[in-house]
């Protein structure tokens, strides 16, 4: 049992280290000033897509051929890499997703990071690591909790990084690194 959890949560952490995921905690935290919310919301966020895994143990695998499941991925990367890069201001100054959060701004942190990770965890390689470690341990709580585990760590380490790269660093440049960062990720993507 213990082994089952630790083995997941050292793979998953590995595995998430340089997620997309991890830009979103950045940018998110950059934004707000209110560190907790934002990694509780973002933590729990992955529980649906960590249950489906766990107790779907295998079906993405099975479902989606890798050979497709990385032109998806990959796809994505470059779709969500040109948006940061190639969105413009509109008159008022304003990029699109700050419009966006500012309709949804009256949820909060908390319920803004769990949204947004909730949605793009789906089909991610920590969903599809955490199904093969359901499969080799067969021990869903601890597989569960392991994978759980990892994210929050890692939720922990980015958010409280993003707070200082905040205060230092203007937004435009993040959204700059971030744009740049996701292709990459589209193209290492495509090359596995």
């Amino acid at each position: 049992m213990l082994e089952a959890y630790t083995g997941t949560l050292t793979a998953i952490f590995l595995v998430e280290l340089t997620d997309r995921t991890r830009l979103l905690a950045l940018l998110l935290s950059a934004r707000y000033r209110t560190p907790w919310q934002l990694i509780l919301g973002m933590t729990l966020g992955y529980v649906p897509a960590t249950l489906v895994a766990v107790w779907g143990a295998g079906f993405i695998t099975q479902a989606i051929p890798p050979s497709l499941l990385k032109w998806f991925i990959a796809l994505a990367f470059f779709a969500f890499g040109a948006y940061l890069l190639w969105q413009h201001a509109d008159e008022d100054g304003k990029h699109p997703e700050e419009k966006w959060l500012g309709r949804i701004e009256h949820l909060g942190p908390f319920l803004i990071g769990f949204i947004l990770v909730a949605v793009t965890e789906f089909a991610d390689k920590s969903q599809i690591a955490t199904a093969g470690l359901m499969i080799k341990y067969q021990m869903a709580w601890p597989v569960f909790l392991g994978s759980l585990s990892a994210q929050g760590i890692l939720n922990v380490i980015y958010v409280l990084a993003g707070q200082e790269i905040g205060k230092q660093v203007p937004a435009q440049k993040i959204r700059w690194a971030a744009g740049i960062i996701f292709l990459l990720f589209g193209v290492f993507a495509l090359l596995r």
